[in-house]
C-alpha cells in the first residue's frame, strides 16, 4: 500500500493506509482477520477514530497516535474534495499528487497472506517483511488489530510532529482553495508544495534521526 510522501519524509501505514475516499462502516465486520484489517484501515482512511477505536486495541498511547493519524488524514481528505470542487478530478490530482490514489484497500487486504493460531492473527502483504505484519486478536469473538504491536509504530511515532505540520498545511490549502483563493491549479499546487516543504524543512531539523526497528 502507498504511503504519504514529501521528499525523504513518510508516514508509512503499513499495509493499512491509503488515500482512496471510501465510506467508514456504520458497524465494523470483525468477523475475521482481513475484514478486521479492511475495517481499520477504512477508519483509519475516513478520519473516523471511533471506527479505529472499534476495530482494533491498545493503550492511551496508542489512541493519541491514532488521533493524530486520524485527524491527518481527515484533512487529506478535505484537500483533496476541495480540489476536486474547484478544479475536476483530473486538475485536483496536480495538487493532490500522490495523497489522491484510488486504491482499494478490500482487495489488497484479500491477497494479502492471512496467518491464524488461536486467537491471534498475523496478515502480510506478498514480497513484504514479517515487520510489516498486521497483528491481530481475538476479543469476545470478534477479530481486532493489535496496536500495542503496530508496524512501523516506533517510525510513527517519532513523526508526530511532521504528521502534525503536514495536517496543518492541508487544512490551510484546503481552505484557500475553496475560497477560490488562486487562479488555477497551477498556482495552488506551487504554494501548496513551497507551504509543506517550509514546514517540513523546519520540522526535520526538530526530530532526531530515525532508527530501524530490530527484525
Amino acid at each position: 500500500m502507498r504511503a504519504i510522501c514529501w521528499g525523504r519524509w513518510c508516514s508509512t501505514f503499513v499495509m493499512l493506509v491509503a488515500t482512496s475516499w471510501t465510506g467508514a462502516q456504520s458497524k465494523p465486520d470483525l468477523s475475521s482477520p482481513k475484514k478486521a484489517t479492511v475495517a481499520f484501515a477504512e477508519g483509519l482512511q475516513s478520519g473516523n477514530l471511533d471506527q479505529v477505536k472499534a476495530s482494533s486495541i491498545g493503550d492511551d498511547s496508542d489512541y493519541k497516535l491514532m488521533q493524530t493519524v486520524t485527524s491527518t488524514m481527515s484533512a487529506v481528505r478535505k484537500l483533496h474534495d476541495a480540489a476536486v470542487a474547484r478544479f475536476g478530478p483530473d486538475d485536483a490530482k496536480k495538487l493532490a499528487a500522490g495523497i489522491s490514489d484510488n486504491t482499494d484497500i478490500g482487495k489488497q487486504v484479500e491477497a494479502s497472506d492471512e496467518k491464524v493460531e488461536g486467537d491471534s492473527a498475523m496478515i502480510l502483504e506478498k514480497g513484504k517483511p514479517n515487520a510489516n505484519a498486521v497483528h491481530l486478536k481475538k476479543v469476545n469473538g470478534d477479530w481486532k488489530v493489535d496496536l500495542t504491536n503496530y508496524p512501523q509504530k516506533q517510525v510513527m511515532q517519532q513523526n508526530l510532529p511532521m504528521l502534525e505540520a503536514m495536517r496543518s498545511v492541508m487544512l490551510q490549502s484546503a481552505s484557500d482553495v475553496a475560497s477560490k483563493h488562486y487562479r488555477d491549479v497551477d498556482e495552488a499546487s506551487t504554494e501548496f508544495r513551497q507551504r509543506m516543504f517550509t514546514v517540513m524543512a523546519a520540522v526535520a531539523k526538530q526530530i532526531p534521526p530515525q532508527t530501524n526497528p530490530a527484525k
